[in-house]
């Protein structure tokens, strides 16, 4: 019994009724948001929209059932989608049927990967990779995503132009009327969508699902627009098969040229999931477990397998959508499937008139957001290796690849932090066994204070883990003790270095401190990493309001 017990996710066994209107909302919401979106990044990937409807059904399911987030939303992404279409382009597969076959296969093997990093309890690899490295190669991407749309946004028909290795089209006016029209109402109600809804009195929580809805109805709007003139030299998505995937176990041909794609798949499906899932788990108070996400994002990757789509990963604009929609629990992302479902099993000829620009200039909109170059002037200032780091994989991918940028960057950054920590240091680092002590005050039975010291260097790969397991063990002692404020001295005089991930990793420990009740107070570090700080700003603004 307890067995079985155990099988049964925890927002099944504790649901409450009272739940159910926001899910219910959320799961309506996220289900029209992921009709254009899921069709558009299956373009983006070389495969037929269906796949990308395919890929938020089951997989959706299996998060549902195994993850640890209670809003993240599984389905497809910008970048997976974009690292699958250049796998696929050097392939060339001969027909639409080989490219889903290889896509299906390079899922199943991230699939396996992740599933077996979570037998390993790999899960402290999150931290691998700095966060200046994933903001360059987030950047260098949503560039890449960019230009790629620019042959379905401007025309259907290719010139001898190229840009980039990828080619441009030529100018057709009605495609760039749709294409130029649907990006500006985009960007429009994107910056003021939410005021004009504000101002005809809407509270804010309609006024966002409907702010939200906005990209689905330009959509249709443009298939209208479309029909309505006759325009037949735009390009529509073509026919979309009704009827929901056929489940088989894909076959993995030529798998050592596969390896490669899929590794670096598991990898940023791993990153961007978690990531995801970190991140609103902060604003619901929920604690994520890196290697439950290993096997919940590796069982999701073996469902997008067998229902013939493509890799898939939590999506941080998709999961605040749901989080936003009121979802409270993951029957809301099990409400999407089934009304994505439901869609699929009814006519699904209107799927087949929207317009490609408009497909386009919605994903132009997306990944043009993600692109971070704040972030490189904020490296530049703080720390100067974080910047090179940040550069380097950047153009690494622009110009070289997706897996040659991630791995230029990943080593970079593994030198600097090998230089500070030694490799015994650097491997201990990695599994979260980092150096600090954490000295009690105590008079009798109650706390009067902590002192927790931070020794040796604090950089990417080891702060976030550290943080973590250090909230863990005050919060234990603070429970163990009846204390509703216990005061906490962060002693940060005997680091060695500090990087900005450690920085940023430390400004949100110390607002999880604060949000737990602790009382902080700070010992600084020597004046290089104080300079340091106080080029970021944001920590060191905390300590002096403290």
């Amino acid at each position: 019994m307890t067995l079985l017990r155990g099988l049964v996710p925890a927002w099944v066994r504790h649901y409450r009724s009272a739940w159910f209107a926001g899910d219910l909302s959320a799961g309506l919401v996220v289900a029209l948001m992921l009709v254009p979106q899921s069709m558009a990044y299956a373009i983006v990937s070389g495969l037929p929209p269906v796949t990308g409807l395919y890929a938020s059904l089951l997989p959706s399911l299996v998060y549902a059932w195994f993850g640890s987030s209670s809003v993240q939303s599984v389905g497809t992404m910008a970048i997976t989608s974009v690292m699958m279409g250049t796998s696929l382009a050097s392939m060339r597969p001969a027909s639409t049927e080989e490219a889903i076959a290889i896509s299906a296969a390079v899922a199943l093997m991230a699939g396996l990967v992740l599933t077996l990093a979570s037998v390993l309890r790999l899960g402290f690899l999150s931290t691998l990779i700095s966060r200046p490295v994933l903001s360059g190669f987030t950047t260098g991407s949503a560039l890449m995503i960019a230009l790629s749309q620019l042959r379905y946004l401007l025309g259907p028909e290719p010139s001898a132009w190229t840009l980039l290795g990828m080619p441009l089209p030529q100018i057709n006016q009605h495609s760039l009327g749709i294409g130029i029209g649907s990006l500006l109402v985009l960007w429009l109600a994107k910056r003021y969508a939410m005021i004009c809804f504000r101002t005809f009195g809407l509270n804010h929580r309609l006024a966002d699902l409907l702010t939200k809805l906005i990209p689905f109805m330009v959509i249709v709007s443009a298939a209208m627009i479309v029909l309505w003139f006759e325009m037949r030299d735009v390009k529509l998505v073509g026919e979309v098969p009704a009827g929901l995937p056929s489940l088989q176990w894909p076959v993995i041909a030529q798998w050592e040229r596969l390896l490669p794609t899929a590794l670096s798949m598991a990898l940023m499906v791993f990153l961007f999931g978690q990531s995801s899932s970190v991140v609103l788990g902060r604003k619901r108070g929920e604690r994520i477990v890196a290697d439950r996400e290993l096997f919940a994002l590796g069982s999701s990757n073996l469902a997008a397998a067998i229902s013939g789509s493509f890799p898939v990963t939590g999506s941080i604009s998709r999961s605040a959508v749901n989080f936003q929609a009121g979802a409270n629990s993951q029957l809301a992302s099990v409400l999407s499937v089934i009304f994505l479902a439901a869609a699929l099993a009814s006519s699904t000829e209107w799927l087949s008139l929207l317009p490609m620009p408009a497909l386009a200039a919605m994903i132009i909109l997306a990944v043009l957001s993600m692109m971070e170059w704040g972030v490189l002037i904020d490296c530049w200032r703080i720390d100067r290796r974080d910047a090179l780091a940040w550069l380097l994989t950047a153009l690494g991918v622009i110009f070289l690849g997706f897996n040659e940028g991630i791995v230029a960057g990943l080593l970079l950054s593994m030198m600097c932090a090998l230089a500070s920590f030694g490799w015994e240091g650097l491997w201990l680092a990695f599994r979260g066994r980092s150096r600090f002590d954490l000295e009690q005050i105590a008079d009798h039975q109650s706390i009067q204070g902590l002192r927790v010291c931070l020794k040796g260097p604090l950089l990417f790969a080891n702060a976030e883990t550290l943080a973590e397991a250090l909230l863990r063990r005050l919060q234990s002692i603070a429970v163990n003790h009846h204390q509703k404020k216990t005061d906490v001295m962060l002693d940060l005089s005997g680091l060695t270095d500090l990087d900005t991930t450690a920085i940023q990793a430390m400004t949100e420990f110390h607002q999880s401190l604060l949000a737990h009740g602790f009382v902080i107070r700070y010992k600084l570090p020597n004046d290089i990493l104080l300079a340091r700080l106080k080029q970021e700003g944001r920590l060191i603004a905390l300590v002096e309001a403290g």
